[in-house]
């Protein structure tokens, strides 16, 4: 493994709305009413959308009103497109929960963790003594990385780094051991 490595957990800064335009998405009515929007690619779990039920589409509703409010069009796999308003980013446990369906492993994620780290900037930090490292993204659960972080601050007994870069963003933090 490396010894030393300046892992950043900032991505480029992503348009939600045009990245739900630019995919190709099957409809699943859940169970709550609303329409969930779940994206045929590699990585669907990090493009689901959810519609408001249809009740929340009475005027004078203000509850559910993500992206602004503004109109975002689905191209669906039978050919059709669905134009919603409002809709939200969502997230794998929450279909599970509203459909059954159960994409929670796959989620593009890049991690790191080590025994020492080093703030190079705001987001950037230098992390020494590697012990794990993503060198490119990998696709599994969304919290892959913090749960080996666990693992490893357990088996060492000693605190750990961790880093993880999301399609939503990043974070990074320490694992301290449970004994």
């Amino acid at each position: 493994m490396e010894k030393d490595v300046v892992f950043s957990i900032h991505g480029p800064m992503i348009c939600g709305q045009a990245e739900a335009e630019k995919k190709l998405f099957k409809r699943v009515r859940g169970k709550s009413g609303r329409y969930w929007y779940i994206p045929v690619t590699d990585c669907p779990a990090d493009n689901i959308y959810v519609s408001a039920h249809p009740d929340e589409n009475m005027p004078g509703f203000k509850g559910f009103r993500g992206f602004g409010g503004a109109i975002l069009t689905f191209h669906l796999v039978n050919g059709k497109k669905d134009e919603v308003q409002g809709p939200w980013h969502s997230n794998s446990t929450a279909l599970l929960n509203d459909t059954g369906i159960d994409i929670r492993d796959q989620h593009l994620t890049q991690g790191i963790i080590s025994t020492e780290r080093e703030w190079t900037s705001f987001s950037d930090g230098l992390y020494k003594n590697v012990l794990y490292h993503d060198i490119k993204p990998s696709l599994g659960y969304f919290d892959r990385i913090d749960t080996l972080a666990q693992k490893y601050a357990n088996k060492l007994n000693k605190i750990v780094y961790y880093a993880v870069k999301t399609a939503g963003g990043g974070s990074s933090g320490t694992k301290t051991p449970i004994i």
